[in-house]
């Protein structure tokens, strides 16, 4: 044989090898799936002729015969069907060419070689392996298709009626493909002839391979530490040690494939015991992605069956078996004990390498093997995990051997973070090892190759060993792009020279220029092929072919709480990555869509199960915590004791105890806290993992990890303010509370409670949290009904979508609240309490949810824009209010402009009767209501006013500087409705220029209203004429009448300052002031009359005290009244006495004694 196109021979052979292999698979995974492959393998029409027609296969029938009758089928689409055919017919032939020429490569090797040594020459011995395997995979593949007979038949007689000529391959090819049903049989026969090239070849490893696989022995020979020899620490690595160990996961497949393929080998005790050993560590062995062989099913068919004058396998069964139970029952524990020996020495390298990156370059042998190691145990893992195994090894399986590898993720992690640093000092790597070819390596090189030796090895050998050298000799050491493809070339045909039966030398002499030319075979591939080094070793692109078992491995790891597995996870979107790149290849361009379109649902899927994790934990198991934690600040926490030590006290049947403050420290209760911080170790682990790159490219879409959790944070933020504000569950069946809302400072303090938790995230992933809680906060408390701001008239028309937002629950409430529940009878607005209170027994207890407290949370969650729509709202039910007044003022018209002219007159009783008590009562509830809808809406506003203070002092007091710059804009001049709305936006008292008042009542007062309007103070003094002011008492402790009859003065002065101003023809304040003054008069009058009648007779109220401290306070009140306004009409000693009535009464003072504490 020629030895100087040995290696483009191999080179040819290989790649195309390579390349057959995965059109073969193509075809397979293709004419394995009924629903892609050609139509008619599924016609049922033509299946019954395909079968006549591979009959007698290679054989094909003949035109006119009658068993492939209705084959016209076919030809009448010949074209098609050849079209559809004709890349996996070729595929097929391509296989078979390739075939032959590689067993005539291996053949003419094998005999014009005296033996084939790995550690002689690890280029030639290694090629000669891997085509010996790629010829066994490529033979098994083939005979996998399921229609191989069917696609070359149809072929073959589709060509011939197309071409009326025969295809010139089928023959042969027809059969081979007869021959490989039983693929490794064919093969031990035509490896007869290889069986010593073979032989010498695994001899290599007899001594070594089982010693280099043993965990003990590897740690005792240091074999991938580091720091073992702190002293040799800078010194290269450069042993056939970890070499060998770099080819460990090759060796394997040498070793089996080739015991199998030529079992004549097996002479030895040794070679038994190599392939009793290497059986024992796996029960499938890989041939392509995910196809893998029952290795131990074939060795037991061989051993069984295989004949030989010099050998006798049948014998030796045993060790099959032998072999077969300890792949199941101690394979795995070993495999599990290797990888935690691997992740340890690849964490230590990572720490080392990553703090002294210098030492990559003359260790970096020793990490191409521990990377290499790791990958063929990852693989390994995930080829043997949730799989059930091969007869022969099934009866000795159990499941429970089985080792379940919790780290995972850290060793695919670790070998990414290498291989990527490596990357980053090539360069360096690069120019260290062609300085040390250039200097070292050529001297070792020149000290062997002595003048004798050259004088001994005869002209060949010395011409090939002088080109070495003068290529060698002529580097030049900054050329860091320099390719040795020449001299590995040129090495793999000395080295075959020099292992030819021809070669002068002898073994000894040829060994000292081999051993240093394989030395420098490593270095070389160091400066030039150090990707594809990286490629080989680190690429766990395969891994797609167990994408399933790999992202269950991710499910276990995100949730893993016992090590750092959740901070390694983002080593599977990388993968991901990856995959649609380099699993698709050339001769299936459609693939990579189809992976980089289930990469991208994987993807989506891994980082939303990630974040929900961590969502998961923080919003529900902290937060709950937290919250609880938070409770224990409760009132109740500081009475319940108290009350434990009354004798007397008895709990309610439904009482539950409160949480004892302190007690998640007690050490009963450790395993909660243990759970607890497990659980935030994980979730802030996984945040770390989010945190390793800003974003990633998978196929045709960027993710962003972090952008996931922000959206889950927010998400997880508007749930939780949904789902709180709604009212806590009764603790009974019997329970009649009726909450429609938890109370605002409780849902405020829960909220800031789990706002801080979800800060806690910003401590360990790049996210800004405090602008995502001002996002979400600010979208659940706005409304884009709202329109631009700066406007008077800015009440947007109709109901405001806010669908599920948290605004939209608290307006329900407060609409409720203004329109049902403060006007329960019961509850009534206490001036000295600055609230509203509840009677004693009512089930409403307005002071948890109407006093300025509660208030302040309100503005303090909702902020202006809120307010502003809560406002709206109670603007409306006034407005609605106001409407249905305006309707009573009507009807009674005439008769108040009557009572109006008369009522200082005698007849002015008579005239009274005119009016309805029923109207009289209904002016009263209706003013009530509004009444306590605008001290409401005056307890919103003062509490916005004290938020905008605290948070923004500075604007505060800009516009409260700027609205005392001119008298207040009563009439609503133009110029200054600017600055009215800022100053009512920011919860100033604006007195009489409540803007947003006047302009809500415009609606009901036309210019034809005006007229009905100004009977307004009349009719608001003849209400105390009603059954309401008969039946009222004062409560002098909390300044307020009983039936909340005193909210009227607030009523009485808006609306009459509202109304005046806006059908006001002068704007002159003089005309407020005489329509309250007329109130008063005519108020006055009529209850000076009053003192005229008799206690219980109709129209004298029960207490009519209260009546004439209402008309005090009313004065007090409003703006434009002064103290002598009322004594003009009523004499302060009269006033003074009614307060000392009540205040000094005996009588009232035990009533009140004991009810007014009682009742409020």
């Amino acid at each position: 044989m020629a030895h100087t196109n040995l290696p483009e021979k191999f080179q040819v052979v290989i790649e195309n090898g390579e390349n057959i292999l995965q059109r073969v698979y193509n075809t397979y995974k293709l004419f394995q799936n009924n629903k892609v492959k050609p139509s008619f393998f599924n016609d049922e029409k033509i299946s019954k002729i395909l079968k006549n027609l591979i009959a007698k296969y290679p054989e094909l029938p003949e035109n006119n015969d009658k068993s492939i009758t209705g084959f016209d089928l076919l030809t009448s689409r010949a074209k098609q069907h050849l079209e559809e055919l004709e890349d996996h017919y070729y595929t097929i032939t391509d296989a078979y060419d390739w075939k032959e020429a590689s067993f005539i490569l291996m053949q003419e090797i094998s005999s014009n070689t005296v033996s084939i040594n790995f550690n002689n020459n690890i280029q030639l011995c290694s090629k000669f392996l891997d085509v010996l395997v790629l010829y066994g995979k490529i033979n098994y593949l083939v005979s996998l298709i399921p229609d191989k007979k069917i696609i070359t038949a149809v072929y073959a007689k589709l060509f011939l009626y197309t071409r009326s000529a025969s295809e010139p391959t089928f023959s042969k090819m027809g059969r081979w493909i007869n021959d490989i049903e039983q693929p490794f049989k064919k093969i031990q026969e035509e490896f007869r002839v290889l069986n010593d090239a073979v032989g010498h070849a695994l001899s290599s490893f007899e001594l070594t391979y089982a010693k280099r696989r043993v965990i003990t022995q590897l740690r005792k020979d240091g074999a991938l530490n580091l720091i073992l020899k702190p002293e040799d620490i800078a010194r290269p690595v450069q042993d056939s040690y970890r070499i060998e160990l770099a080819y460990a996961g090759r060796i394997q497949q040498w070793i089996l494939f080739g015991y199998l393929f030529a079992p004549g080998t097996l002479s030895t005790p040794q070679s038994i015991e190599l392939l009793r050993f290497t059986l024992s560590e796996c029960f499938y062995l890989s041939v392509f992605k995910d196809i893998s062989i029952s290795i131990h099913n074939e060795f037991n068919t061989l051993f069984k069956n295989y004949k030989s004058k010099t050998i006798n396998l049948q014998k030796q069964k045993k060790i099959i078996k032998d072999a077969a139970q300890a792949s199941t029952q101690e394979a795995p524990r070993k495999h599990a004990e290797r990888r935690v020996y691997i992740r340890q020495e690849l964490e230590a390298m990572w720490n080392l390498f990553r703090d002294k990156p210098c030492l990559l370059a003359p260790k970096i042998n020793v990490l191409l093997a521990a990377l290499s190691m790791a990958k063929e145990e990852i693989f390994w893992y995930f080829r043997h995990t949730d799989v059930i195994p091969p007869e022969k090894v099934k009866k000795f399986y159990n499941k429970q051997n089985e080792v379940r590898e919790k780290r995972i993720s850290s060793l695919l992690s670790l070998v990414d973070h290498l291989v990527q640093l490596v990357h980053t000092h090539k360069k360096m790597i690069q120019n260290y090892y062609l300085e040390y070819i250039s200097g070292a390596d050529i001297l070792g090189l020149q000290k062997v190759i002595t003048p004798q030796l050259l004088q001994n090895a005869g002209s060949i050998v010395t011409q090939a060993v002088n080109t070495i050298v003068n290529e060698l000799k002529s580097l030049n050491a900054n050329g860091q792009d320099y390719s040795f493809e020449g001299f590995r070339a040129n090495w793999m045909r000395l080295g075959y020279l020099l292992q030819s039966n021809s070669c002068p030398l002898k073994e000894s002499e040829s060994k000292q220029i081999t051993s240093r030319l394989n030395l420098i075979y490593t270095h070389s591939k160091n400066v030039d092929c150090l990707d594809q080094l990286l490629d080989e070793y680190g690429n766990m692109t395969q891994l797609w072919s167990y994408k399933e078992p790999l992202f269950h491995s991710f499910d276990a790891a995100i949730v893993d709480m016992t090590c750092d597995q959740p901070s390694h996870s983002m080593i599977y979107l990388k993968l991901l990555s990856q995959f649609p790149n380099h699993v698709a290849n050339q001769f299936y361009p459609e693939e990579k869509e189809l992976i980089g379109k289930e990469c991208v649902e994987l993807a989506n899927s891994c980082l939303t199960k990630i974040t929900n994790r961590i969502v998961s934990i923080m919003a529900n198991t902290i937060a709950s915590t937290f919250l609880s934690d938070e409770q224990q600040l409760a009132d109740v926490n500081a009475a319940f004791p108290l009350l434990q030590k009354k004798k007397d006290w008895k709990p309610p049947k439904d009482f539950v105890p409160p949480i004892e403050p302190a007690s998640e420290s007690q050490f009963r209760n450790r395993a909660n806290l243990e759970q607890l911080r497990s659980e935030e170790k994980n979730a802030f682990q996984l945040c770390t993992a989010l945190n390793e790159f800003l974003d990633i490219t998978i196929y045709d879409h960027i993710f962003v990890p972090r952008e996931f959790l922000r959206e889950k944070l927010g998400s997880a933020l508007k749930q939780y303010m949904r789902q709180s504000i709604q009212p806590p569950a009764p603790t009974s069946s019997s329970s009649q509370i009726d909450i429609n809302i938890t109370r605002l400072s409780t849902y405020e303090s829960q909220l800031r409670v789990f706002i801080g938790v979800l800060i806690l995230v910003e401590n360990h992933v790049d996210i800004d949290i405090g602008d995502l809680i001002r996002e979400t906060i600010l979208t659940e408390f706005y409304a884009k009904a709202l329109g631009k701001s700066g406007r008077v008239d800015w009440f947007p028309e109709g109901e405001i979508e806010m669908n599920e937002l948290t605004l939209h629950s608290i307006t329900s409430y407060y609409v409720d609240l203004v329109s049902k529940k403060l006007n329960t009878p019961g509850v009534v607005f206490s001036p000295v309490k600055l609230g509203f209170i509840s009677k004693a027994g009512t089930p409403f207890r307005a002071e948890e949810h109407a006093d300025l407290t509660e208030m302040r949370a309100l503005c303090d969650l909702v902020g202006p824009y809120g307010i502003k729509v809560i406002e709206r709202e109670i603007l409306r039910f006034i407005l609605t209010t106001t409407t249905s007044m305006k309707e009573i003022l009507s009807l009674n018209a005439a008769n108040l402009e009557e009572f109006a002219s008369n009522y200082y007159k005698p007849k002015a009783m008579e005239l009274l009767k005119k009016f309805k008590t029923t109207d009289l009562d209904l002016i009263v509830t209706k003013s009530i209501a509004i009444g306590n809808a605008l001290h409401l809406r005056s307890m919103i506003r003062e509490s916005m006013k004290d938020v905008i203070t605290d948070n923004f002092p500075y604007i505060n007091n800009a516009v409260a500087n700027a609205f005392d710059q001119y008298n207040r804009n009563t009439f609503m001049f133009p110029d200054f409705l600017g600055v009215d709305t800022l100053a009512l936006d920011s919860g100033l008292n604006v007195g009489i220029a409540d803007q947003y008042l006047k302009v809500i009542l415009r609606k009901v007062s036309s210019e034809a209203d005006k007229r009905i309007w100004e009977l307004l103070p009349v009719m608001f003094s003849l209400t105390f004429y009603g059954n309401i002011w008969k039946e009222t008492q004062y409560k002098a402790t909390i300044d307020a009448h009983s039936n909340n009859v005193h909210v009227l003065s607030k009523t009485i002065i808006d609306l009459l300052i509202a109304f005046g101003a806006i059908n006001s023809t002068t704007g002159n304040e003089a005309e407020l002031f005489q329509s309250f003054k007329r109130f008063l008069e005519i108020s006055s009058v009529n209850i000076l009359r009053m003192f005229k009648g008799k206690q219980g007779e109709k129209f004298v109220p029960n207490e009519i005290q209260s009546v004439i401290i209402f008309l005090d306070k009313f004065t007090q009140q409003c703006p434009l009244l002064s103290k002598d306004s009322l004594e003009q009409y009523i004499p302060y000693s009269l006033i003074r006495n009614m307060y000392k009535d009540l205040y000094e009464h005996k009588n009232l003072q035990k009533q009140q004694s004991e009810t007014s504490e009682q009742n409020f």
